[in-house]
């Protein structure tokens, strides 16, 4: 059909937004019902890369008409594309939405309204999950009716679809109103609301009062125009709006709602075959379809939490101001955690959708192998975006937490450098990486430390008692212990009392071992020196036994040493683990020893009084642990540190073995000799003391009869545990006989020393160990002369 010119005759022109169109930027209507669309850039639809980045118009061109929308719509209110006797008195037009009045030759006037048809989208079309279902079709959906009287002016009467990026009203929420536009005629005003695809499943669910199975058909419709991806989002849609019903009418919309997202949401699938929409597809192993229903939470889950996902939570600008929009942003989170709130709800009711399954689960005993693992595969996923949502919650209110604290306060309590990272962190950084995290627990630091700064004992754990109500998912239970810890720590520094400050890091110590594996070496070194400030230097001892404890809990690190230390041994790190542990041990123990030889270097105002007492209590607290290794380790110390006369004092199941096998034998000898002599252990005294001049290596003669004399002075004694015994006898008996030969032994090494170098040989020999009489015989021409 050819048209005339009289058809192309413009009855108005609508502005279109920068955000439903960076091309096209005029439309406008003709009296004949035609829709003009006009670029202000040239070339534009060929170069669209180009004009994107255009600002200023250089051209006006056409590039599109729409052709009228029908007088009479059809069936399926599908435009018929062809002009139809229409005569435009006015028009509107904003976001894909038109409505227009057609002149009647009466004093009434009929009202067109047309739009986007919304559909389901052709196989393999991949769009952002945000906007997904949406498609700029050329197919529209219509409706006419009449009007009281002549129209005089149509408008919308909310501008708030201009400042969302997308028109895509498939992924609106059943909580925001639609749509509304008011007509103005000569005698009266009329309200029409746009209904959208939601808005048609919650009335399909309203009329089936909750029981899909009156009407089977209508819903099957429903699923196969919108795919089952867009389907089950808008199932989800409806039943967070409605959770909660006080209403047996809302209780219906959800029973219904929740029926119809399991039962028609599909199965995951190992086939090849396309998926009928393309969202996560990416995200999906080879070959793995999800189901409708895991794909619809994801894309509902993505829909919620995309107004906040990438803003910068923290950005410093001028305008508005800081307080303005902090503001703003406390009322987005208010209602984007509302909605994730009620997913979570749902998902928590249906724990079976994203709970792991074990083995005995029917469902995996009643499907073939590659069907069961594609179940778990789903369900693993599921599982991982259930919590990624209770994170994404926590966090919110964490940060909404430290708004109300006083965001910018709380920054003064971070480092410079920590301040430039935190203007960038947004929610995706604070829930998907590393450094999000670790700026989140600088944050809880500096909070911590702004409250401490109030002196006020009541305002000390607000920090983590927040932290464990409302975020305990962003912050599991090491966190809370750990900032526990902190606080305590920090309360400590404000008591006025002795005790109360005491108990205080007594608590604090506390909730630290909770934590200590889970502890930075970075944060560790801290405590230790915060604890050392205030004079607990036994925080630090019982805080370092325990982390190393928690770090090798099957004592590994103990039987790799006990294997002779073998090399390339996997159990050489747990070994070296907790030697890093034991050193914050061993510098506490240096310090408050240091404190006690010499009092001058107790500093200045510290807790300490009495330096010998705290030092006492110190070493006191070490070896009370029943850890073997650390014990070893410790004794070693000691060794190092010229202390050995201080060991001799000590009692442990460890002391003994540990000289006896892993020092040098004369070392070892030596020291258990005095250990057990002050003891009143003199039998077993002489025995260490024969073994140390008999079988020792590096000892000179003088130096093993020395030894074997002490053993003859021990065995004379009365040994208290040996007074029945004839051993005592028979020791001394050997050991004066022993003296005797040893004598000898002396007597003809000092002859030999003094003959000259032909004899240097022979008291080379005589000097190395003590012989026994039949050896010395051999030297009896010596002897004779």
């Amino acid at each position: 059909m050819l048209y005339e010119s009289k058809h192309f005759e413009i009855e108005s022109m609508h502005v279109v937004s920068k955000s439903e169109s960076q091309k096209i930027h005029l439309v406008a209507v003709t009296y004949s019902g035609f829709r003009l669309y006009f670029t202000h850039h040239r070339d534009a639809l060929r170069h669209s890369a180009l004009a994107a980045t255009r600002t200023r118009p250089d051209s006006l061109e056409l590039v599109h008409v729409r052709l009228p929308p029908p007088i009479q719509p059809t069936d399926q209110n599908i435009i018929q594309q062809g002009p139809g006797s229409i005569n435009i008195g006015t028009s509107f037009y904003d976001r894909g939405a038109f409505l227009a009045s057609k002149c009647g030759q009466d004093e009434h006037d009929s009202i067109l309204m047309a739009s986007t048809r919304i559909g389901a989208l052709p196989n393999n079309q991949t769009l952002p999950a945000y906007s997904m279902g949406f498609q700029n079709n050329l197919a529209e959906t219509s409706a006419i009716t009449s009007s009281d009287g002549k129209v005089w002016a149509i408008a919308e009467t909310s501008s708030r679809l201009r400042d969302q990026t997308d028109p895509n009203e498939i992924a609106e929420q059943l909580t925001v109103p639609p749509r509304q536009f008011v007509v103005l005629t000569t005698t009266s005003l009329t309200f029409f609301h746009k209904q959208r695809p939601v808005d048609t499943l919650y009335h399909l669910l309203v009329k089936a009062n909750g029981n899909i199975e009156t009407d089977k058909a209508s819903f099957a419709s429903f699923f196969n125009r919108y795919g089952k991806t867009q389907a089950c989002a808008m199932c989800l849609a409806v039943i967070c709006a409605n959770l909660g019903a006080t209403t047996p009418e809302q209780a219906d919309v959800v029973r219904g709602a929740t029926k119809l997202f399991f039962e028609y949401g599909g199965v995951p699938s190992a086939s090849g075959a396309a998926f009928d929409s393309s969202y996560l597809q990416s995200m999906t192993a080879t070959g793995l379809q999800f189901s409708g229903k895991h794909d619809g939470f994801a894309l509902y889950f993505s829909r919620l939490i995309r107004p906040l996902w990438k803003t910068k939570l923290f950005e410093q600008s001028d305008k508005p101001t800081p307080i303005a929009k902090y503001t703003q942003l406390q009322a987005a989170f208010t209602n984007v955690q509302w909605s994730l709130s009620r997913l979570k709800e749902f998902m928590d009711v249906n724990t079976a959708f994203h709970t792991l399954s074990s083995i005995a689960d029917a469902r995996l005993l009643s499907s073939d192998e590659v069907h069961a693992q594609v179940l778990l595969k789903e369900q693993q996923s599921l599982h991982e975006l259930y919590l990624l949502l209770t994170q994404c919650i926590d966090a919110i209110s964490f940060v909404d937490f430290l708004i109300d604290s006083g965001i910018e306060e709380i920054f003064q309590c971070v480092t410079d450098a920590s301040k430039v990272d935190l203007r960038e962190v947004t929610v995706e950084s604070m829930v998907t990486t590393t450094r999000g995290r670790a700026l989140s627990r600088q944050l809880v630091i500096a909070a911590i430390n702004k409250y401490g700064r109030t002196q006020a004992h009541v305002g000390f754990d607000v920090v983590s008692d927040l932290l464990q109500r409302k975020c305990s998912s962003f912050f599991g239970p090491n966190d809370v212990s750990f900032y526990k810890g902190v606080e305590n720590m920090r309360r400590a520094h404000h008591a006025e009392a002795e005790y109360e400050r005491g108990r205080c890091l007594t608590e604090s110590l506390k909730y630290f071992k909770e934590a200590s594996d889970y502890l930075t070496e970075e944060q560790l070194d801290e405590i230790s020196k915060e604890y050392g400030q205030q004079g607990f230097h036994v925080g630090t001892i019982e805080l370092a036994i325990e982390r190393a404890q928690r770090l090798d809990p099957q004592q590994q690190a103990l039987s790799y040493l006990e294997s002779n230390a073998p090399e390339n041994d996997q159990r050489l790190y747990f070994y070296e683990t907790r030697i890093k542990c034991y050193q914050y041990v061993f510098r506490t123990l240096t310090e408050v020893k240091n404190m006690r030889d010499n009092p001058k270097q107790v500093p200045q105002n510290s807790k300490i009084h009495d330096p010998y007492s705290h030092a006492a209590r110190a070493f006191s607290a070490a070896l009370a642990h029943r850890d073997k290794l650390f014990h070893y380790a410790l004794y070693d110390w000691f060794i190092r540190m010229d202390m050995k006369a201080d060991l001799l004092a000590v009692d442990t199941e460890y002391l003994i073995p540990f000289f006896r096998d892993r020092v040098d034998a004369v070392i070892g000898l030596d020291f258990l000799w005095q250990y057990c002599r002050r003891r009143e252990q003199y039998f077993e005294a002489a025995l260490y003391l024969e073994e140390l001049a008999l079988r020792s290596k590096g000892l000179g003669l003088l130096k093993r009869v020395e030894y074997l004399s002490l053993a003859v002075v021990n065995a004379r004694c009365r040994d208290p545990k040996r007074q029945l015994w004839q051993e005592s006898t028979q020791l001394l008996q050997y050991l004066e006989e022993r003296v005797e030969v040893a004598r000898l032994q002396v007597r003809l090494h000092q002859t030999l020393q003094n003959y000259g170098p032909e004899t240097a040989e022979v008291a080379k020999d005589l000097e190395e160990r003590l012989m026994d009489l039949h050896e010395l015989s051999k030297y009896q021409e010596y002897i004779n002369k």
